[in-house]
């Protein structure tokens, strides 16, 4: 089992030794652990296409309902 050092100060600096497991833990409310990007099924949400080709590619067919996106450039100066 790994462990790790932290130190406390109360008055003085005191250093504790701390157990850490080697489980790997799940980030998942329901417990089906971890999955990789490409199990990912994608088809199922409805996207809304914006009209604009190069936008929807990016966003990946469209923009998914419900999402906030911010869409940032430079700015032009024309004159």
């Amino acid at each position: 089992m790994k462990t790790k050092s932290q130190y406390v100060c109360q008055d003085s600096i005191v250093e504790e030794v701390l157990e850490l497991s080697t489980a790997k833990k799940s980030n998942s409310k329901t417990g089906e652990g971890i999955i990789t990007l490409g199990e990912v099924d994608t088809q199922l949400i409805q996207r809304i296409q914006t009209g604009i080709n190069e936008i929807d590619r990016v966003f990946g067919g469209g923009i998914t309902p419900g999402s906030l996106i911010l869409v940032g450039g430079t700015t032009t100066r024309s004159r």
